[in-house]
């Protein structure tokens, strides 16, 4: 089971995140923390290097994990 930054900020148990979960933490306005991020687009299929996306992942990586939505 898996358990993340959005099922803390919502006081979930482990689980699978859900629409649900993901719509009520955007209603609510909450803000990217250390171990969440928002995108608001998929990455390119090219041009991927170029983009903030890796950087963004080998953060979380290095920092002990986290979830970008």
């Amino acid at each position: 089971m898996d358990f993340t930054a959005i099922h803390r900020i919502l006081g979930q148990q482990p689980g699978p995140i859900t629409d649900e979960m993901i719509d009520a933490v955007v209603e609510n306005g909450l803000k990217e923390t250390d171990d969440l991020d928002w995108k608001s687009e998929l990455p390119p299929a090219k041009g991927l290097p170029q983009m903030d996306y890796p950087k963004d992942i080998a953060a979380m990586a290095n920092s002990g994990g986290g979830t970008i939505v």
